[in-house]
């Protein structure tokens, strides 16, 4: 027997929390649910206490946190990409659709690198991820090195990752190696989900 529940009887508080929530994925050291709120309140972030109304945590380094003024949410969005304990965090709107890491598996962050990274392109890197997908990092150095061709994408797991980038400039064509990172959320050993390779 399955019971039906209208969405109009709780459409209020799916507003509510929509409007008042995020979605806060960890991509090193899962921090405990204190250190998340004295982390949100703290300069690097909002630089104000007692606006976290509660902390969920989900699993695999994703929290629920629900804020007591929306505004809130509208300034850690402005703040994203941040990072906790020099590693990123991923922020994402809350959905209710998100009941765990697992209905994240089409869309999750990844590093990826730039080879060879021509001088001339630096100052369009972002551009350049864009069109892999949604930046979530993006190094503010404008020189040659590995530590500053890396950036941080939302990728779609769907697609195939590319080897290659190939950027028309009207002359020619310029064709730059990407090499992607390990998809947040995966098995460091087989890359896939649903499982750890300790598993």
């Amino acid at each position: 027997m399955t019971v039906s529940v209208p969405p109009t009887l709780i459409k209020k508080q799916l507003v509510n929390l929509a409007n008042s929530s995020l979605v806060l994925g960890f991509m090193g050291r899962i921090p405990s649910k204190a250190e998340v709120i004295n982390w949100l309140s703290g300069p690097q972030m909002i630089n104000q206490r007692g606006t976290v109304e509660f902390v969920q945590y989900l699993s695999k380094g994703f929290f629920t946190v629900s804020f007591n003024d929306s505004q809130m949410v509208t300034n850690v969005l402005k703040r994203s990409p941040c990072f906790f304990n020099r590693s990123p965090v991923c922020v994402l709107p809350w959905d209710p659709a998100f009941e765990s890491p697992d209905t994240f598996k089409e869309m999750c962050p990844v590093w990826v690198e730039f080879i060879n990274l021509p001088l001339w392109l630096w100052e369009n890197l972002k551009d350049l991820a864009a069109t892999l997908g949604t930046p979530l990092f993006v190094p503010s150095q404008r020189r040659s090195g590995s530590a500053y061709n890396k950036v941080c994408i939302c990728w779609d797991r769907s697609k195939i990752p590319p080897a290659n980038m190939v950027v028309n400039i009207g002359s020619c064509l310029k064709v730059i190696p990407l090499k992607f990172g390990t998809f947040f959320g995966a098995c460091f050993k087989c890359n896939g989900f649903g499982h750890f390779a300790r598993e």
